[in-house]
């Protein structure tokens, strides 16, 4: 929840320092210079990317959001939501796991290959 993330109203700038994977800076920053720059023209518009918790750990987030902009089409501020998408993230790389080893083999996913992903973590 965004008390257990310490919620607040924050610029851009500070959510991408504060939060963004270092790895996403780029993207994440790409996007707050699309929004400066007036390229949205869709609203609500949306990124995925990951976040670093404050204890340290990594989850994917959507974050859905709508650009306000002043009477003469600049923008104000950008209000949205966060959606932790972790989950669904996992779930596609084991389809894409299934997929490659289907691919490898030439046959469809057996018992053993889904207990080997198992064995692996990949499933729960």
């Amino acid at each position: 929840t965004s008390q257990q993330e310490g919620g607040m109203i924050m610029a851009a700038e500070t959510y991408a320092k504060s939060f963004v994977h270092p790895d996403d800076i780029v993207v994440v920053g790409e996007e707050i210079k699309k929004i400066l720059n007036r390229e949205y023209s869709k609203s609500p518009a949306q990124i995925e990317h990951r976040i670093m918790r404050r204890n340290g750990e990594v989850r994917h987030v959507v974050v859905r959001f709508t650009v306000v902009n002043d009477e003469f089409g600049n923008p104000l501020k950008a209000i949205g939501v966060n959606q932790d998408i972790t989950d669904r993230k996992d779930a596609e790389e084991k389809i894409r796991y299934l997929a490659t080893h289907d691919a490898l083999t030439g046959l469809p996913s057996s018992r053993l290959a889904r207990d080997r992903i198992t064995q692996a973590g990949l499933l729960a």
